[in-house]
């Protein structure tokens, strides 16, 4: 969340590259399972868990996410949650 930094992230090929993203078709729903580790020193408070997505042919550019009105979602990026990050006790 931009008003409290980034708290986590995760880079990888979908679905371990088993089902590549040229193969999707338009409305397809996708599932993966991503393992994120929270920094140590994040602040608590609540996050925005969001996903996109990057071409690697051509330099690793974000690729346009759009909603179902076919609108650009902000920063390319589709907004899947809200979690809430606790202090340690």
């Amino acid at each position: 969340d931009p008003a409290q930094g980034m708290a986590a992230q995760a880079d990888g090929i979908p679905q371990q590259g088993l089902n590549p993203t040229w193969a999707w078709l338009p409305g397809e729903q996708v599932g993966d399972q991503v393992v994120l580790t929270v920094a140590s020193d994040a602040p608590p408070g609540r996050y925005r868990l969001v996903t996109g997505f990057y071409d690697a042919m051509r330099g690793g550019e974000r690729v346009g996410v759009f909603g179902a009105d076919g609108a650009s979602l902000p920063d390319n990026l589709a907004p899947l949650m809200e979690i809430e990050i606790h202090a340690r006790e």
